[in-house]
């Protein structure tokens, strides 16, 4: 649930013409609460990304993100989520940073198919 609530502060930024896209706030534009919101839970999450031989991944809770073994691939808590979050968030800012996150994740998502091929298919469960 958490990163459909930030994928969608992150979606309404990237969509809003008063919030985004404009990288950078300039004197006298309007404030933007909802793309803040977004890079302030971008660099929380970023903060919890976890090295693997594939790519970096994230866990679905804080208190595992030291356990690579703990990693979800549901786009529900896992990391597909955070790539679609670090996508739409570079849409939004024009900040490559977030484009090349979100290429990490994807990278380890490919990395690991074959690992995850006998849970199934499925939106926020399964392979996403």
């Amino acid at each position: 649930m958490r990163a459909l609530a930030l994928l969608f502060a992150a979606s309404l930024a990237a969509q809003d013409p008063v919030l985004g896209p404009a990288p950078e706030a300039g004197a006298g534009e309007a404030p933007r609460p909802y793309l803040d919101a977004a890079l302030g839970a971008a660099r929380w999450i970023e903060s919890l990304a976890v090295e693997t031989e594939h790519g970096i991944a994230w866990p679905a809770d804080s208190a595992e993100a030291a356990d690579a073994g703990r990693i979800e691939r549901t786009l529900y808590a896992g990391t597909p989520g955070g790539v679609v979050f670090f996508c739409e968030l570079a849409e939004a800012t024009g900040d490559a940073r977030w484009l090349d996150l979100a290429h990490r994740g994807a990278r380890y998502l490919a990395g690991s198919l074959d690992g995850v091929a006998r849970q199934g298919a499925g939106l926020y469960t399964g392979l996403a």
